[in-house]
């Protein structure tokens, strides 16, 4: 899951996705993976996935990594999140946030695995 630049509404709702696909996933052979283009994303998105982890009782399983920080510019954000689609077999892709075309480069490395993509976005105007 991708959460990226926005407003906190959009954080709060990304976080709170997150955390209900990764109770859901539990169950998976592949565990939930987050990437984030901030800090405090990257953060409170590794919380959001520990609460899931000791929600279902098996936070021994919980793995801190899992919520990584993908890059701190709009580009450098998608390009840091191509090896977690492409090396991680992701399976569902969601991305939430406020994204520019950089949002392109993401969805096509998702189309190419054949990854289901969810998208909940505020595109950006292109600046001139």
């Amino acid at each position: 899951m991708a959460v990226s630049r926005g407003n906190i509404y959009i954080y709060i709702f990304g976080l709170s996705l997150l955390q209900r696909i990764a109770r859901a996933a539990m169950s998976a052979t592949r565990p939930p993976v987050t990437t984030n283009g901030e800090a405090a994303q990257a953060f409170l998105s590794q919380e959001a996935l520990r609460s899931a982890y000791r929600a279902v009782n098996v936070e021994s399983q919980f793995d801190p990594d899992a919520a990584q920080i993908s890059g701190l510019t709009p580009f450098s954000f998608a390009a840091g999140s191509l090896p977690t689609i492409y090396d991680q077999q992701v399976s569902l892709n969601i991305m939430t946030g406020s994204f520019g075309s950089e949002i392109g480069l993401i969805a096509d490395a998702a189309s190419r695995q054949t990854v289901l993509a969810w998208v909940a976005v505020r595109i950006l105007p292109l600046k001139r």
